[in-house]
């Protein structure tokens, strides 16, 4: 019985560290029970911020011309 509950209890530590890193990856999102990719996650993520720095680069050149 000690073998047993000791896996039981390894397998739930697995289990729960699993979850764990998942959550704060962004890979579950808890009440649906849904596990997106978080590869995808992180491309839309440097998608948005790729297109937050292109507008802070026009913003910039627009300030320069002005200047010039």
């Amino acid at each position: 019985m000690g073998r047993t509950l000791y896996a039981a209890l390894a397998r739930r530590t697995t289990v729960t560290t699993r979850t764990a890193v998942l959550l704060a990856l962004g890979g579950i999102t808890t009440g649906v029970g849904e596990v997106p990719d978080p590869r995808e996650a992180r491309i839309e993520r440097l998608k948005a911020q790729n297109a937050e720095l292109k507008d802070r680069v026009t913003d910039r050149d627009a300030t320069i011309g002005g200047l010039t």
